[in-house]
């Protein structure tokens, strides 16, 4: 075969380097920001499966990346692993072991850059104790799709980085935005992240119970 005489990242790849390496230095920022020792601004603990949590700090530690292939993105968050087929809580899980938990502002930038779920919210770090509803009035304003911030929420998110591979143009060609598109950009691309992201465990219990009703 011809003689490869050079060994150039092409510009698509060069975008979704750069994309990555710029999310996880702002996600770096905004954890470092608003990470607690507690509840923080809200009241509710948001707990995450440990496996996922361990991959997240592997990734948000690890450095500059120049090769696609060392890319190491933790996925979508998977508390999937916390529940059973029924949807129920397991038995005999562990903090520290099995989950973590986090504020209200970490659990929403967590869903904004990863996606995934289902949010598992209590009053107490105790996986068991009584649920607390979700507080959503604690998202992020950096991460909001309208206004000042409307591109750092783009360049931020999984549907920009993961999906379009960081390429601003296929972004606003499927969900639109720039110049006076801001409203119509924020409802398309959060309507995306929401269909990435799991119910709560509370819905999912709710969908089990009405389904053994009517069977029962």
């Amino acid at each position: 075969g011809p003689v490869v005489r050079a060994l150039d990242i092409c510009p698509k790849c060069q975008m979704y380097l750069r994309a990555y390496n710029d999310r996880k230095q702002a996600e770096y920022d905004l954890v470092s920001k608003y990470d607690t020792k507690d509840t923080g601004d809200g009241e509710g603990w948001y707990l995450v499966d440990a496996v996922w949590v361990n991959k997240w700090k592997r990734y948000v530690r690890s450095e500059h990346v120049s090769d696609i292939q060392d890319m190491c993105a933790p996925g979508p968050v998977s508390n999937q692993r916390l529940c059973d087929k029924t949807g129920s809580i397991r038995f005999n899980l562990k903090l520290r072991i099995d989950y973590i938990g986090v504020n209200a502002r970490v659990w929403w930038m967590f869903m904004h850059v990863h996606g995934g779920g289902p949010a598992i919210c209590r009053k107490s770090l105790d996986l068991y104790s009584e649920g607390h509803p979700l507080e959503t009035e604690l998202k992020l304003e950096e991460l909001q799709f309208a206004g000042a911030t409307a591109d750092f929420a783009r360049r931020t998110s999984h549907v920009c980085v993961e999906e379009c591979k960081g390429d601003a143009e296929l972004f606003h060609q499927r969900y639109g935005g720039g110049g006076h598109g801001d409203i119509e950009m924020m409802s398309a691309v959060e309507a995306a992240v929401e269909r990435s992201r799991a119910p709560s465990h509370d819905a999912m219990q709710e969908v089990v119970e009405d389904s053994e009703a009517e069977v029962t």
